[in-house]
C-alpha cells in the first residue's frame, strides 16, 4: 500500500498565515513600537498652527493669533516632509494661507479706521 499524502484540510490552510500578512503584521509591530503619536508625516506645530490661525481669523486673536499661525505653519512646511501623507502638511498649508488673510484683513480694517478718524465720517 502506497503512502499518498493527505488532502490538507480547508482549517489547516486558514490557520497559516500568509507571508504578505506575516509582514504586514512586523510592520505594523515596528511602528506601534515607535509610538503611535510619532507616525509618519504627523506635524503637531503644523496642527497648532493651523488652530492658532483660525482663532485669528475668528477674533480671538487677531493679531497674535495669525502671526503665532502663519510663523508656526512656515516652520512645519520646512519641517514636514512633502511626501508626508497624514496630519500636518496640509494643515500647515492651510495656517499660512489662513494667517496671511487674516493679517490682511486687520491691517486693511486698521487703515480704514485711521482713515475715518482723519476725515471725519461724510
Amino acid at each position: 500500500m502506497e503512502d499518498s499524502p493527505a488532502p490538507e484540510s480547508p482549517v489547516a490552510e486558514a490557520a497559516a498565515p500568509e507571508p504578505e500578512v506575516a509582514e504586514l503584521a512586523d510592520a505594523s509591530a515596528t511602528v506601534a513600537a515607535a509610538g503611535a503619536d510619532e507616525g509618519p508625516g504627523r506635524s503637531p506645530i503644523g496642527i497648532w498652527a493651523f488652530v492658532l490661525s483660525v482663532l485669528g481669523l475668528i477674533g480671538l486673536l487677531p493679531v497674535i493669533g495669525s502671526v503665532l499661525g502663519l510663523v508656526l505653519g512656515w516652520v512645519a512646511l520646512r519641517r514636514t516632509p512633502a511626501s508626508a501623507v497624514r496630519g500636518g502638511r496640509g494643515l500647515a498649508m492651510a495656517a499660512v494661507i489662513i494667517g496671511l488673510l487674516t493679517l490682511v484683513l486687520v491691517m486693511v480694517a486698521a487703515a480704514t479706521y485711521s482713515l475715518v478718524l482723519a476725515f471725519g465720517p461724510a
